[in-house]
C-alpha cells in the first residue's frame, strides 16, 4: 500500500514521522522538566517556607524576651497592662508560625510541639514577673529573670536554632534530591532524544531505502540490462502507484517497442531471405530454360547444316547435269553443222 503513494507523500510521511518523534521527545522533555519544576516548587513551598517561618518564630522569641525585660524595667504602673497586652499578642503569632512549620514539615511536628510547650512554660512566668513589677520588687524580678526566664529562653533559642539547622539540612537534602532529579531528567531526556532521533532516522532510512532508493536502483539496473539487449526479464515496479511505477511503465513501453522493432527486423530478414531464395530459384529455372533452349538450338543448327550440305550436294549435282546438258547441246550442234 505504501508503494502506491507518490514520492511527495512518502517524503511527507517520513517528515511527519520525524515531526511526531520530535513532538514526543518535546513532550517527554516537558514532562521531565515539569517533574523537576514540581520538585523545586515543593522545595520552595515546604522546606523554604518552613525555614522562613521558623526564622520568624525565632524573632518572636526575641520579641518575647525584649517585652519581658520591658515589663521588669517598667516603673509606670499604667504601662504594665500595655506591655502585658503586647506579650499576649506575641504568643498566638509564635504558635501560628510554628504551626506552619509543622504543617510544611510533618517530620518536625514532634520537635515543634516540644518547642511550643517550652514556650508556654516560659509565658507562664508572665504572672510572677508581672507581680514583681507591680510591687516594684527589682530583686525578685532580677531573680526571676536570671534563675527562670533566662535559662528557659536560652533553651528555647537553642531549640529554635536546632530546628533551623534541621530545616536547613532538610532543605539541603531536598535541594540535592531536586538537583539529582534534574540531572537524571536531563540525562534521560538526552538519551531519549538520541534514541528517538536514531529510531526516527532509522525508520526514515528504511522507508527511503525500501520505497525509493531500492526501486530506483532496481529500475536503473534493468534499464542498463535492457540497453545491453536483455529483453526477456520483466520490468520491476510496474504495479507501483507512485512516480517510480510511472517510470517503470514507461520503460515497459520502451521494452515493448524494442521487442516490436526486433520482430519487424526479424520479419524483414525473413522476407529478405525468402526473396533471395526465390530469386535463386528463379535464376536456376532460367538457367535450366536457357540450357534447354541451348540444346534445342544446337540440334536446329545441326539440321540446318545437314540441309545446307544437302542443298550444296544438290546444287553440285545440278551443275553437273547442266554441264552435261550443255555439253550435249554443243555436241548436237556440232553434229548438225557437220551434217
Amino acid at each position: 500500500m505504501f508503494s502506491r503513494l507518490s514520492v511527495f507523500l512518502k517524503i511527507s510521511v517520513i517528515l511527519g514521522l520525524l515531526s511526531v518523534g520530535a513532538l514526543a521527545l518535546t513532550y517527554y522533555a516537558i514532562t521531565q522538566l515539569g517533574a523537576v519544576s514540581t520538585r523545586y516548587a515543593s522545595l520552595i513551598e515546604h522546606e523554604a517556607a518552613a525555614s522562613t517561618m521558623i526564622a520568624r518564630a525565632n524573632t518572636m522569641l526575641v520579641d518575647t524576651g525584649r517585652t519581658f525585660y520591658r515589663l521588669v524595667a517598667e516603673t509606670d504602673a499604667a504601662q504594665i497592662p500595655v506591655i502585658l497586652k503586647d506579650l499576649d499578642a506575641i504568643e498566638p503569632v509564635f504558635r501560628e508560625r510554628t504551626g506552619i512549620v509543622a504543617q510544611k514539615l510533618p517530620s518536625l511536628a514532634g520537635k515543634i510541639d516540644t518547642l511550643r510547650q517550652k514556650y508556654a512554660t516560659l509565658m507562664a512566668l508572665k504572672t510572677k514577673v508581672q507581680a514583681a513589677a507591680e510591687r516594684h520588687d527589682d530583686d525578685e524580678s532580677a531573680r526571676l529573670m536570671r534563675a527562670e526566664f533566662n535559662p528557659q529562653m536560652d533553651q528555647l533559642r537553642n531549640d529554635g536554632r536546632q530546628l533551623i539547622a534541621d530545616i536547613e539540612g532538610d532543605l539541603k537534602q531536598a535541594s540535592e534530591a531536586a538537583l539529582a532529579q534534574y540531572t537524571q531528567s536531563r540525562n534521560s531526556t538526552a538519551l531519549a532524544a538520541l534514541l528517538g532521533l536514531a529510531l526516527c532516522l532509522g525508520v526514515a532510512y528504511l522507508l527511503v531505502r525500501s520505497t525509493i532508493t531500492r526501486p530506483i536502483l532496481a529500475l536503473t539496473t534493468y534499464m542498463n540490462a535492457l540497453a545491453n539487449g536483455d529483453k526477456t526479464s520483466p520490468v520491476p515496479g510496474t504495479v507501483r502507484g507512485d512516480e517510480i511505477g510511472g517510470m517503470a511503465r514507461a520503460v515497459e513501453v520502451f521494452k515493448r517497442n524494442a521487442l516490436e522493432v526486433d520482430r519487424l527486423t526479424a520479419d524483414q530478414q525473413a522476407a529478405a531471405a525468402r526473396f533471395e531464395q526465390e530469386r535463386a530459384q528463379t535464376r536456376l529455372a532460367m538457367l535450366r530454360d536457357l540450357v534447354a533452349a541451348g540444346l534445342r538450338t544446337g540440334e536446329a543448327m545441326m539440321r540446318l547444316g545437314q540441309m545446307k550440305q544437302a542443298i550444296a550436294e544438290a546444287s553440285e549435282r545440278a551443275q553437273t547435269i547442266a554441264a552435261a546438258v550443255e555439253e550435249l547441246g554443243t555436241s548436237i550442234s556440232s553434229i548438225s553443222d557437220n551434217s
